[in-house]
């Protein structure tokens, strides 16, 4: 998805993740990062899904919000995944949910990204 959407490689992704929100900390911003298609880029491939987010997170990024882009992913999967990403180093209080409601879901998904952990709806 990297690739085709931003026209870059995976590593240059990561780098544009840390200049952005280094940037932004440096003016003395607040960084929030929306990590688009977190939920089924996580499905695809979880470790490069982790290192975006916690390349935000290490960089400084207040929060790190995971995405339900395409509203497909089912509570139990949003769960598992987020305590994953707290597992992998991002605590629940930097963390926030962006749920689409495309099959009916974004209620259940965030409410189960709470009790996963996440501090931000």
């Amino acid at each position: 998805h990297v690739r085709v959407a931003l026209a870059c490689t995976n590593e240059e992704n990561l780098d544009s993740i840390k200049v952005s929100v280094e940037t932004a900390v440096a003016a003395g911003k607040e960084a929030m990062v929306d990590c688009e298609h977190f939920f089924d880029g996580f499905k695809a491939n979880p470790s490069y899904a982790l290192a975006c987010a916690r390349t935000a997170y290490d960089a400084g990024a207040c929060w790190v919000v995971l995405c339900d882009t395409n509203g497909g992913t089912q509570p139990s999967e949003v769960r598992a995944i987020v305590e994953t990403v707290i597992a992998g180093g991002i605590p629940g209080d930097h963390l926030g949910i962006h749920a689409h409601d495309d099959t009916g879901q974004a209620v259940a998904n965030s409410l189960a990204a709470v009790e996963a952990g996440v501090r931000q709806i």
